[in-house]
């Protein structure tokens, strides 16, 4: 991945979040403009799934951190009614990262 690519990851991740943040629709923040980036709108919402525990602190329980859940209610909105049960074991941050990357790179036939 370039640097381009991934500031352009962070970009369109941070403008989903300040969307959602304002919507609080519970609706994920798509454009077509997106596609560039990610394939389609899960994949986006896994990448804010991802947001979520690297910037904000974990899984999306409101009441381990209600100043974040509060100051996010649109992004936890769009994460909480679809958030599937957790595994029990633990993927470490750089599992997570390619994963997120893998489903965002469409692929090449």
């Amino acid at each position: 991945m370039s640097d381009t690519y991934m500031a352009k990851w962070w970009h369109i991740l941070g403008e989903a979040v300040a969307e959602a943040d304002r919507r609080c629709d519970g609706e994920i923040p798509w454009h077509n403009s997106y596609a560039d980036v990610f394939p389609d709108a899960q994949a986006l919402r896994r990448a804010l799934g991802y947001y979520w525990e690297i910037r904000i602190g974990g899984p999306i329980e409101v009441a381990d951190c209600p100043d974040a859940a509060h100051s996010h209610r649109g992004l936890r909105m769009v994460l909480s009614p679809r958030q599937p049960e957790r595994a029990p074991e633990r993927r470490t941050c750089r599992d997570r990262v390619v994963g997120i990357l893998r489903s965002a790179v469409a692929p090449t036939a």
